[in-house]
């Protein structure tokens, strides 16, 4: 497997501990990461109060990710908007809501489908058009 940010949740293995079956390769799952990724925004910036969240909610990883990321939000009095994706034409609007609602940083989940949209959501957060 290749590029599974959760692979028990796409039904891949039964465990991290115990995966059973023949299924060789790599997860990016790592749940700590969340509370990590917000440390280091504070620390860029210490007026983040507001972070947008991008995800595609039909992948499996998005719950987990999106509830880590709360949780630890939470945590550090963080406000957190989560901003769905689900398809490339959905991009554009739903990006706007960034710009909406005001916030300080975005966090990009680890998701194939979003890893394709990282040039255009930082152009689009800096205020500049991205040719690819």
């Amino acid at each position: 497997m290749t590029n599974t940010s959760d692979p028990v949740a796409v039904g891949l293995i039964s465990s991290l501990a115990k995966p059973g079956g023949n299924v060789t390769g790599l997860s990016n799952l790592a749940p700590d990461l969340a509370g990590k990724q917000l440390e280091i925004l504070k620390e860029v910036n210490r007026k983040v109060y507001r972070i947008a969240v991008i995800g595609d909610p039909t992948s499996p990883s998005y719950e987990s990710q999106l509830n880590e990321i709360s949780l630890a939000a939470k945590e550090m009095s963080l406000q957190v908007e989560p901003i769905p994706i689900r398809k490339l034409t959905e991009f554009q609007t739903s990006f706007s809501s960034v710009t909406r609602w005001r916030t300080e940083a975005v966090i990009v989940l680890l998701q194939p489908s979003i890893s394709n949209l990282r040039i255009q959501i930082v152009c689009l957060r800096i205020g500049t058009t991205c040719h690819r």
